[in-house]
């Protein structure tokens, strides 16, 4: 069964948010498949009021789209489309007032937010008029962004000069895994590694728990790399190019 490995740190830090008593912006950021939404549904897997995934390569329709399925998703039904994104968040307030109504802490996921920033697409304005207008000034709100594109969430959230500019409270850069927690990781999915190879696994994948999750127990370490990154059907054979195009 999945667990979370290590993070000790970073989910005693976002438990503590959960119980700060004041709105809370959290902004986690690290390279693709380092863990980050894993961490978030994995920690507050029945918590979550509204949980939002941006689309890599996505057209602006396509992200609104998203958008609105999220929110039918969870029982809200949009009388009419979105014509941008500051009524798209007009209807996310909405949603979220009976929620927050009830007492218990409201926590809004939005993971791949980078994605929703097409071109003119205004989606950075509304989410800063969003947090500024209302969010803001609630007590139970915790609004966690989650972005792999690690210039982009520097640029437009922690550098923000608009809307944004120094309201995200809380930053949280998520690392691959330490040595120690890959013996962790590895102890738990039951593959046998000497200390020898996990620091040669170590050098090959760089802790990050996305490659990790690939190795079978039953293949050596070098049986496994062999297939993963060298055989032309392998699961990491074409990784560099899908992650830099």
């Amino acid at each position: 069964m999945k667990r979370l490995i290590g993070r000790e740190k970073e989910i005693e830090s976002l438990e503590a948010y959960v119980d700060s008593g004041q709105a809370e912006f959290i902004a986690i950021y690290g390279r693709r498949r380092v863990g980050k939404t894993f961490l978030i549904n994995q920690l507050f897997r029945n918590r979550l009021a509204f949980s939002l995934t941006g689309i890599i390569d996505g057209t602006p329709s396509e992200q609104m789209e998203s958008f609105v399925q999220a929110l039918e998703f969870n029982g809200y039904k949009i009388n009419e489309h979105p014509k941008n994104w500051l009524t798209a968040f007009a209807e996310l307030r909405k949603f979220l007032q009976p929620k927050i109504n009830s007492g218990e802490p409201c926590i809004v996921f939005i993971d791949e937010i980078s994605c929703f920033d097409s071109q003119r697409s205004g989606f950075v304005r509304a989410l800063g008029f969003f947090w500024n207008s209302w969010a803001s000034a609630r007590t139970d709100i915790l609004l966690v962004c989650c972005s792999s594109a690690t210039s982009w969430i520097i640029n437009k959230v922690f550098n923000n000069h608009g809307g944004l500019y120094g309201r995200v409270n809380r930053r949280i850069h998520l690392h691959p895994f330490t040595l120690r927690e890959c013996e962790e990781f590895y102890e738990n999915r039951k593959i046998a590694m000497n200390h020898y190879d996990q620091v040669m696994s170590y050098m090959v994948f760089g802790g990050v728990p996305y490659y990790l999750s690939m190795l079978e127990s039953t293949k050596s370490l070098a049986q496994n790399i062999d297939e993963l990154l060298f055989h032309p059907d392998g699961q990491l054979h074409r990784e560099y190019e899908n992650l830099y195009q």
